[in-house]
């Protein structure tokens, strides 16, 4: 009774002690203002790393690697649609020179699949 006393009187609803719909109801809008501010900022969730990568050999992996991946991704050019995890894998193989080459494509910009500071930029600017 008193956790549910407690909530009512966080939610701004009426203090009776019974967890109903009106109280359910005011606590999801505090529970979706606080997640507000970190949907907005898109971009802070998908930090992008400095620097050319390409498919070389050996193949360049590590987190600046799945940071493009994941951000990719979350633009809907995956990796590798039908794999585990969409081919987010930390590899920047041919998958992933080819998703970076159809964003590129889409985006005005020279459509070789080299991540690089123009397609970092064109990231981040529709990450905002």
């Amino acid at each position: 009774m008193q956790a549910v006393k407690a909530q009512q009187k966080k939610a701004g609803s009426a203090v009776d002690e019974i967890y109903g719909p009106a109280t359910e109801k005011a606590l999801a809008a505090i529970e979706a203002k606080k997640k507000k501010p970190s949907s907005n900022g898109k971009k802070s969730s998908y930090p992008l790393p400095s620097g050319i990568y390409k498919v070389k050999s050996p193949l360049m992996e590590g987190t600046g690697v799945r940071q493009i991946q994941e951000a990719l991704a979350a633009l809907y050019f995956y990796p590798d649609k039908g794999a585990k995890n969409n081919g987010i894998d930390g590899y920047y193989g041919p998958k992933t020179a080819n998703a970076v080459k159809r964003f590129q494509l889409m985006h005005g910009l020279s459509a070789d699949g080299i991540y690089g500071p123009k397609t970092k930029a064109k990231i981040e600017k529709l990450m905002k």
